[in-house]
């Protein structure tokens, strides 16, 4: 019961965390990214992958502590190596979040000062034509 108890309560915090949006460059979900290595190179093989994420963002609502921390869904777009043009499909990462207080202890988002999020998945997917991405010129 205690499992679900959990369980439920890392669902319903990553929930209601997605809400609120932000970027941050490529290079900062790394580490994430290394927990899928296999995954993730397949994807770096074969799409040529926009440095800028999208992911969600913790508000001061849900964690003082933790305002501004990133957290999944991220998403990013990307085109097949070689291509020219708009990116024309969309990468999404999703994770598990989990919260500890500062002695390392599961705790809602409210009392965390620190997050761990654990990948679940990494999924591609082609894009409608009016759903494709063109970053502004620079």
């Amino acid at each position: 019961m205690t499992k679900l108890l959990s369980l439920l309560m890392i669902v319903s915090a990553a929930t209601a965390l997605a809400q609120q949006r932000g970027t941050v460059a490529l290079s900062e979900l790394n580490e994430l990214l290394a927990q899928k290595p296999t995954s993730w190179n397949r994807i770096k093989t074969d799409f040529e992958v926009f440095p800028v994420v999208d992911g969600g963002r913790i508000n001061a609502a849900q964690s003082r502590e933790l305002t501004g921390t990133r957290v999944a869904p991220y998403q990013l777009f990307a085109r097949p190596k070689g291509a020219t043009g708009p990116y024309t499909h969309q990468i999404t990462i999703e994770t598990e979040s989990e919260f500890f207080d500062s002695q390392g202890r599961p705790v809602p988002p409210s009392k965390a000062k620190h997050v761990r999020e654990k990948v679940l998945s990494i999924a591609t997917r082609r894009l409608n034509p009016s759903e494709y991405f063109t970053p502004p010129a620079r």
